[in-house]
């Protein structure tokens, strides 16, 4: 299937004299070492306040848990003092299943049934193997069905993230085009089709999770809505990306020895697919930053809807959208992570979604 200007653009990017050794580049590589050195020292105290093992989050969970407890198990203070070293025998009830608690075996088996009852699973899942399967569930009347291989995890966590949690449920995509950058295994694009997408123009540039994509875009039966390319977006040019699948959030390096592949500005999304007007989702893995920073405000003017991970800070990202005609509509609060495999692995990400008012 070709699209406008497909030609003429592949043999413009053929050149070597485009190469890349990486489209991506992020706030930190143009610090100076004192604004660097600030950075590194406000992520420091935000990934102990907020990061995902800081104490403070932990105390929240541990706490909503307790709550939980005490309102769903009959008997929950027997339980909360036998925890606390009080062995006297008990019983108690959890979803209508009675225990009598005489021993640390049988309390085990408590604790693990309060807490499969706490984190039930949205999933039916198949079993294939030792680290194999398929997750099963029903998204707006569609049953859908997405396979692992030793990343269960990741999978699940990445499906709850979309299909349960719904980051992106503030876009109105139905009967809009929808541009998916950084669309993993196939599950945004799915959820935009199943939200009413006219079509969705998915671009996943790691050719392992490309590949788990395509089968997952197939599976369920979504070739015709989705056009699922093998490439992805920053700056106009190449990279070599690994072939391996480390995990479904890979960092944006490139590999000596990986595959070549491509990667499109805004611009040459919007004249390759023939853009006139839809909503945008981007999800670069730092490469945010260069992409708005290439894109004019013309450019910008084709999708009045913008859903944007942010990985190294917001201001940038807010100052850009908002020069262009864009109001935030919704800024989710930071997170700080650490991920050892990216060239720059302390992160204060979050999503933002912004949208331009019609003149």
């Amino acid at each position: 299937m070709a699209f406008q200007g497909e030609k003429e653009i592949v043999n413009t990017l053929s050149s070597t004299d485009l190469q890349l050794s990486s489209p991506f580049r992020t706030p930190l590589s143009d610090m100076s070492r004192a604004s660097l050195g600030f950075y590194r020292l406000k992520w420091e105290i935000g990934f102990r306040l907020k990061g995902p093992n800081s104490w403070t989050r932990k105390t929240r969970k541990r706490l909503a848990y307790e709550r939980w407890v005490s309102s769903h198990v009959k008997g929950w203070f027997r339980f909360l003092l036998w925890r606390l070293g009080v062995r006297a025998h008990f019983k108690a009830t959890v979803e209508g299943q009675e225990y009598h608690v005489r021993n640390a075996a049988e309390r085990r088996e408590l604790s693990d049934h309060i807490k499969q009852a706490y984190q039930p699973s949205p999933f039916e899942e198949e079993r294939r193997g030792e680290q194999a399967g398929i997750l099963r569930f029903s998204f707006r009347g569609k049953n859908l069905v997405f396979p692992y291989d030793g990343d269960r995890y990741s999978t699940s966590t990445a499906l709850k993230e979309f299909f349960i949690n719904e980051p992106f449920a503030g876009l109105e995509v139905e009967g809009m085009d929808v541009v998916d950058v950084g669309a993993c295994i196939g599950d945004t694009p799915i959820y935009f089709s199943l939200k009413g997408a006219r079509r969705v123009i998915a671009l996943e540039p790691y050719p392992a999770t490309y590949a788990r994509g395509k089968q997952n875009i197939s599976a369920n039966g979504f070739d015709d809505k989705v056009t699922w390319l093998n490439e992805g977006a920053g700056s106009t040019g190449w990279m070599k990306l690994t072939r391996a699948e480390t995990n479904l959030w890979a960092n944006a390096a490139p590999s000596s020895d990986g595959q070549d592949v491509r990667f499109n500005s805004l611009k040459d999304i919007i004249s390759r697919f023939g853009i006139g007007t839809a909503v945008l989702k981007y999800h670069g893995e730092g490469s945010e930053y260069q992409f708005l920073e290439d894109a004019s405000p013309e450019d910008l003017a084709h999708f009045p809807q913008i859903a944007l991970k942010y990985h190294y800070g917001a201001t940038p990202i807010i100052r850009k959208l908002k020069s262009a005609g864009f109001t935030i509509t919704k800024k989710w609060d930071l997170h700080f992570s650490y991920n050892q495999a990216s060239s720059s692995p302390r992160y204060e990400a979050g999503l933002i979604i912004a949208k331009r008012s019609a003149k």
